[in-house]
């Protein structure tokens, strides 16, 4: 625009064109049509409410529905302040969208009746199948429209209309040089990310409290469940398919012949706020130095790295998935960095050159603040069979940690400010929400050169990882789960690598 003011600006466009699985092996469920009594013409034992590619409600071979009016725009500029070009600010925000790779259909390929997935609470180890209804359902034969379905059976489907998942960036940085050789820069970068992936659950288990009454029935807000015998307990982690919600209302068509049915959902958000401040000496003197510093905050929901392909649990608390929010899995409050080459000079007297001249002397440090964990309850204590695994415990005392020094036997957390929830309820302590042990790292490598010819020399080099042979925690020691015998114990496997020593030399003709 001007000598001191550059704008880069554009627009892409980019549909969504979804992906075609060429063996056909994807799904949709849809509630409404479960209540319409839909049975599909490709599979004709599937239960109510799923269609698949063949069905005319059906969206081709990916289920789901493109998109085209997909457009990111962007903007940045540059200023050069005072026409120096000694300082300059800095700035650009766009918006950028993605798709999901191969790995969103991990899950999909084995839910009935491809890959007869099949929920058994409580199964006894020696023989799962004898607690299946049908028995063993292998071989599977999916050839013809005829194909059975197991009982109990566990799916994963694609809704018809899947949002692109859209990140929201922006930075602003100010940079100034110093002299020849210094340069500092203060930058602040965010971004707001929309449509993420989530797993969302359309047949959790109901939690009934208390027996059975005289009649073996428990009756609870809104549905009644026959537990088959007076003053038994009413919810159990061994029924809880029989106490789902489609089991209850619709046992013959459905419910009998599901377990979970989760369903992807591109309803989730996250943020990113981080200040970076960054301090540079270019080489000169024989010495290199730089240095930043990043003070950053990150709040995602319960999936939020969900692109893994190997997270298959949907949000535990049903119409609400913002009790679900805590800090990303990858948030780390503080990040310092610091490098620096220090090397020796080329002297003229001979013997300080033979012998001083050109080493090098290299330095790396590193800390990062510890990574945010999820405290666990043990397994489904809420017993509603959706998010068995990952739910959060009871925090009783304010105080949640204990010997924070990384001794080994020492427990990081405090073991009596937790404790499990009561049956059919979830913890208060959140996702996410406890900081584990920091990290750091400092290595240093020591190097130089001997020229002999014009075109031979050796260079020799020594390297030292963890120069002072410290004990560094590596993430959140021991188990998560709060009944566990390790639960924050420091152990010997949750210590980083001792001090390691490494040398070399090389002829180079």
């Amino acid at each position: 625009m001007t000598p001191g003011l550059t704008l880069n600006y554009g627009l892409r466009w980019e549909p969504k064109l979804p992906e075609s699985l060429t063996q056909e092996i994807v799904m949709n469920f849809s509630e409404e049509r479960r209540a319409a009594g839909f049975q599909s013409s490709v599979f004709l034992n599937a239960p109510n409410g799923f269609t698949y590619p063949g069905d005319a409600e059906f969206e081709g071979t990916s289920g789901q529905s493109k998109a085209w009016a997909v457009f990111s725009p962007r903007f940045g500029f540059a200023w050069d302040v005072f026409g120096d070009g000694r300082t300059s600010v800095r700035g650009s925000a766009g918006i950028n969208h993605d798709l999901p790779n191969s790995q969103l259909h991990l899950w999909t390929s084995i839910s009935p009746p491809w890959g007869g997935n099949t929920v058994i609470p409580e199964a006894p180890f020696d023989d799962p199948w004898s607690a299946a209804a049908g028995g063993n359902p292998f071989p599977l034969d999916f050839s013809d429209p005829n194909t059975p379905f197991t009982p109990h059976g566990g799916y994963l489907t694609i809704p018809e209309k899947l949002d692109s998942p859209q990140n929201q960036s922006w930075n602003l940085a100010v940079q100034r040089q110093f002299g020849n050789d210094w340069m500092v820069s203060a930058t602040y970068m965010g971004s707001h990310t929309i449509h993420m992936l989530t797993i969302d659950a359309h047949n959790r288990a109901t939690y009934f409290p208390g027996r059975s009454d005289a009649n073996g029935l428990c009756i609870g807000d809104v549905y009644t469940f026959n537990r088959g015998a007076p003053n038994a307990t009413c919810s159990t982690r061994g029924n809880t398919n029989q106490r789902r919600r489609l089991s209850l209302i619709d046992y013959e068509e459905t419910g009998r012949w599901a377990a979970y049915i989760n369903t992807y959902d591109a309803s989730e958000s996250a943020s990113y706020n981080g200040l970076l401040l960054n301090l540079r000496k270019r080489a000169a003197s024989g010495v290199t130095i730089n240095a930043n510093y990043t003070w950053s905050h990150c709040i995602s929901g319960f999936n939020d790295n969900l692109a893994v392909g190997s997270t298959f649990v949907a949000y535990p608390f049903e119409g609400d998935r913002s009790r679900s929010r805590g800090n990303c899995s990858s948030d780390r409050r503080h990040t310092a960095n610091l490098t620096g080459v220090f090397a020796t000079p080329e002297f003229q007297n001979n013997t300080l050159r033979m012998f001083a001249s050109n080493w090098q002397l290299a330095n790396i440090y590193r800390y990062t603040s510890g990574p945010f964990t999820t405290l666990e309850a043990s397994r489904d204590r809420a017993l509603t069979g959706t998010s068995t695994g990952s739910q959060p415990a009871n925090q009783i005392l304010d105080n949640a940690y204990g010997d924070r020094s990384g001794a080994v036997g020492s427990r990081y957390y405090n073991r009596a400010a937790f404790a499990n929830p009561a049956p059919g309820t979830f913890g208060n302590a959140g996702f996410r929400n406890f900081e584990g042990p920091g990290n750091w790292q400092w290595d240093v490598a020591l190097s130089r050169t001997f020229q002999f010819q014009e075109d031979q020399r050796i260079e020799i080099r020594a390297e030292a990882y963890n120069v002072t042979n410290s004990v560094r925690l590596d993430g959140s020691p021991g188990s998560v789960t709060v009944t566990s015998g390790t639960f924050g114990l420091v152990r010997t496997q949750d210590v980083r690598d001792m001090r390691i020593l490494q040398f070399a030399a090389k002829w180079v003709f």
